[in-house]
């Protein structure tokens, strides 16, 4: 899932969330995802034009916040310039002190991992913050994300839990597989495993891997729903399609079982039918 603006020129440039695969899960399959967002550059002719380098340039000078918000990107992924992810911070800077939640978003990651500045967390909440009061939900969850961990800010759990609320209600997936999880264990909220279930199928039907895995560990066995094989490996699969490891291991097992239970029953069903039952029996007379 991406949130960005569309600029004139060639260039459009989107903030996407980035991530750990988060593979471990807890004892009841449910884990909070790590999460910061980065940038990344989509190009549609493969290549700018030293000529759209300079009109952004003079739009820059002129004030233009997506003008400033574009050379950040280019300097950042070496486009058309040397990267410079000093330079990068540069021009985001003058952006973000523009407002602009996209610059914010990015701002807040370089400091979060020290990437052209010093690291520094306060200053990453600093700019998440301003990107999160414009209902961003990029921003809503790495914010959420610092108050869970309590990093560049005091811990608080309810914090994070309004915050990735927000972001989920805008239908961020990694928001609702994180609330989920809480809902699911009963962290920090009454457990209720109705609206786990909810929150990860919101984020499955996004094609988000761990929600769908652990839907299909949910339905494989029994765990808030109703049990449903079917289900699960519906879900196992896709999740396993989509590069989680563990959905692959899961599925292909539960496929063996399943392979191996219906071989049993043919078996037991063959034997059955070989042996004459009482009732077939002859009486011997008296």
């Amino acid at each position: 899932m991406t949130i960005g603006s569309n600029f004139s020129g060639n260039l459009r440039v989107n903030s996407t969330l980035v991530g750990s695969s988060a593979e471990g899960l807890s004892k009841q399959d449910a884990s909070i995802l790590e999460f910061v967002g980065n940038n990344f550059v989509f190009i549609n002719d493969n290549q700018i034009k030293n000529e759209q380098i300079k009109k952004w340039n003079d739009l820059a000078r002129k004030g233009s916040v997506q003008a400033l918000y574009n050379l950040g990107c280019c300097y950042d992924e070496g486009i058309s310039v040397e990267k410079d992810l000093t330079m990068a911070v540069k021009f985001w800077t003058a952006a973000a002190e523009q407002n602009f939640s996209s610059a914010q978003i990015n701002l807040g990651f370089c400091y979060f991992e020290g990437t052209g500045v010093e690291k520094d967390f306060e200053m990453a909440v600093k700019f998440w913050t301003a990107a999160a009061e414009q209902s961003c939900p990029v921003a809503q969850y790495n914010l959420g994300f610092c108050y869970f961990k309590g990093m560049g800010v005091e811990k608080d759990s309810q914090m994070a839990i309004k915050l990735w609320t927000a972001a989920a209600e805008q239908n961020f997936p990694i928001a609702q597989y994180n609330l989920g999880c809480f809902y699911f264990e009963g962290m920090d909220v009454e457990k209720d495993f109705k609206m786990a279930i909810k929150l990860w199928t919101a984020a499955a039907e996004q094609n988000f891997p761990i929600a769908q895995y652990s839907l299909g560990r949910c339905y494989l066995k029994g765990n808030g729903v109703k049990q449903d094989f079917e289900k699960a490996m519906s879900f196992l699969k896709s999740a396993a399609d989509f590069g989680n490891k563990k959905a692959k291991k899961y599925f292909e097992a539960s496929l063996l079982c399943s392979i191996k239970n219906e071989y049993q029953k043919r078996v037991l069903k063959e034997a059955s039918m070989e042996r004459p039952s009482k009732k077939a029996r002859f009486k011997v007379p008296n």
